[in-house]
């Protein structure tokens, strides 16, 4: 279920999703551009990486993921504030690439507001713990500062062009070297503005492949968002999720379009 939050809050959160179910153990989770805040409302959630195996926290913060984690836990139950791709250091105070490809506790970013949060959305309704989250993200979040702006116009710009941009695209529209963009990426995104375009690119395929499955075919459907061809499709696809695409197609029951059960 999404949720939108208050538009007081529209520049660093898009929506909160509430995640419930008990029909799976393990889960594939992807990025879609946007790091995340996790408030587990259920069991232990255990995530592997190429950092290893680590049990999660019972609330936690993801940045940037440059492939995929897989998930274990027997009952699902989370609320995840999915938060706009500049959003890490204005709430947290920490440039986006410390977060990269990692999931660090809450408490252990904010110290003790960190825990008392869990204790009172640990005991609330569900729509009193979005009240609670919301309280503390107001009190977090920072007067936006020029450059802020700036990257949202950059991240927007490759949002409304589907992640079909180039580097030198971007650097002539805004007037900025490639120097100075890739640091303004590295800095309030995580990644650089060539990955962040290929994650859009593939939520966009995504979108589009949901919509459209069944009229058009995958090779079709790739060109449409700028994969040269279905192998520069499958090359990509597998790099970002681990499976190919007809197999993501053929899975039931996802949670999300980048959360499913495998």
């Amino acid at each position: 279920m999404q949720i939108p939050c208050s538009p007081i809050l529209s520049n660093i959160v898009k929506h909160y999703l509430i995640i419930e179910s008990s029909e799976h153990l393990f889960y594939r989770f992807f990025s879609d551009g946007n790091p995340g805040i996790v408030f587990r409302l259920g069991d232990p959630i255990y995530i592997s990486n190429t950092l290893g195996d680590q049990t999660q926290a019972s609330s936690f913060v993801y940045g940037q993921i440059s492939n995929y984690l897989n998930l274990q836990v027997s009952s699902v139950k989370m609320l995840i504030v999915v938060l706009h791709p500049t959003a890490v250091p204005i709430l947290f105070k920490i440039p986006a690439s410390e977060m990269k490809d990692k999931t660090i506790a809450l408490e252990d970013l904010i110290g003790s507001k960190g825990r008392t949060l869990e204790e009172q959305i640990a005991s609330k309704s569900l729509a009193s713990a979005i009240s609670c989250v919301e309280h503390f993200l107001i009190e977090q979040k920072t007067a936006g500062k020029p450059s802020e702006e700036f990257i949202n116009k950059l991240s927007e710009y490759i949002s409304i062009s589907a992640g079909s941009v180039s580097i030198e695209q971007l650097t002539r529209t805004f007037g900025i070297s490639e120097r100075q963009l890739e640091r303004k990426f590295s800095t309030y995104i995580g990644i650089s503005p060539k990955s962040f375009a290929e994650t859009v690119k593939l939520q966009n395929f995504l979108k589009r492949l949901q919509k459209y499955a069944g009229e058009k075919n995958l090779g079709q459907l790739g060109y449409e968002c700028g994969y040269y061809d279905q192998a520069h499709l499958n090359t990509r696809f597998k790099q970002k999720t681990g499976l190919a695409p007809s197999q993501y197609l053929s899975i039931k029951g996802k949670l999300s379009i980048n959360l499913l059960p495998v």
